[in-house]
């Protein structure tokens, strides 16, 4: 790979940086997401005298005693905490967010009715809830709220053994998270696309001013050898590259090179740019060569195209220098007799 395609791929940096980052981000989702949904295991066969936190479960939910804590935030409730079942022999708690409270009251109107003996078995038999949930140690609040209920304190060692600090988190747990990775697996392979056609404008297509010059030189091969030694040695200057005799840089990929003896006219513009809609400010420094062509300097401060902007004054002392209305009229309407302007008469103050 030669220097100038070196230099033109820095180019597009930028923007090939950031494709980077979302194409390791699209593998980081696919790779977190690309698993098949957890399956549940069933709640009467679990063994709750086992470490149980975290387990995802399926099961029958057929009473609930009581609730004994709820969550709230600004004002409004977010959860509700009841005693369940466990097991036939063991208790435990159960957690419902908002959205789930409706079935979950319905069940514990129902099993307050039987209790008291308002509904017979049948009914109450009928209103039971298959549940998805997980398992979760209770937070000592939540532990101190259900001791509080089941009057913890009065209670033989016996009786508090099968009161367990856990309670299950209605629907959570089991995600399909196969959406999540397709994305990702798309996001990253259109971000690897992105990064491709940067790399493959700068290293595979030509550099239209320097191929000009070679071009115009007359001796191709001598043309081709002082432009690689001019890159080689040349004066770094804010991304740009100058000598006595040539000035070289680039904007977004696109090479600017040519001799100070052909600068007729430069001066600075503000503009905006987009990197995959991001705005990034940036100034331009405009090149007018006396054929008529005009290239771009890009950089990223005010001060960096001042710099440039006085290297062109010191080796082209004849080049007009900054920007006015007049000026740019001439330079359509009349060319050659824009040529004839007093060289190194400013235009108009930046």
């Amino acid at each position: 790979m030669n220097k100038i395609r070196m230099i033109k791929l820095k180019g597009y940096l930028p923007q090939i940086i950031m494709l980077c980052i979302f194409a390791m981000f699209g593998l980081i989702m696919f790779v977190v997401s690309n698993h098949d949904p957890e399956q549940p295991v069933e709640w009467e066969s679990v063994d709750f005298t086992e470490d149980i936190n975290g387990l995802y479960v399926h099961g029958t939910l057929y009473g609930i005693y009581d609730s004994y804590a709820e969550e709230t935030a600004d004002g409004s409730v977010t959860a509700y905490e009841y005693i369940i079942d466990a097991n036939e022999e063991c208790f435990m708690g159960l957690r419902v967010k908002k959205k789930d409270f409706e079935p979950i009251e319905n069940l514990l109107q129902v099993s307050i009715d039987y209790m008291n003996g308002e509904i017979d078995a049948d009914i109450f038999a009928e209103s039971k809830i298959e549940v998805y949930g997980t398992i979760k140690k209770m937070p000592e609040q939540s532990w101190e709220y259900y001791k509080i209920a089941v009057d913890w304190d009065s209670m033989t060692e016996e009786q508090q053994a099968i009161h367990l600090p856990y309670y299950l988190v209605l629907n959570e747990g089991g995600e399909d998270t196969s959406g999540a990775a397709g994305f990702g697996l798309i996001f990253m392979i259109f971000s690897l696309m992105g990064m491709a056609i940067f790399v493959g404008i700068a290293l595979f297509t030509k550099d239209e001013s320097i191929e000009k010059y070679i071009k115009n030189s007359g001796q191709p091969e001598l043309a081709r050898e002082r432009v690689e030694v001019f890159l080689q040695t040349a004066t770094d200057l804010h991304g740009s590259k100058y000598d006595d005799e040539f000035i070289f840089g680039a904007l977004k990929g696109k090479i600017t090179f040519g001799k100070f003896e052909d600068i007729v006219w430069t001066y600075i513009n503000r503009t905006r740019i987009r990197i995959w809609f991001i705005p990034i400010n940036m100034y331009v420094v405009k090149i007018v060569f006396k054929d008529g062509s005009t290239q771009d300097i890009g950089v990223t401060f005010a001060a960096q195209a001042g710099d440039i902007i006085t290297i062109i004054q010191q080796k082209c002392p004849f080049a007009i220098v900054g920007y006015s209305d007049d000026l740019l009229k001439l330079s359509k309407r009349n060319f050659k007799e824009f040529l004839n302007l007093k060289y190194n008469a400013k235009a108009y103050s930046e």
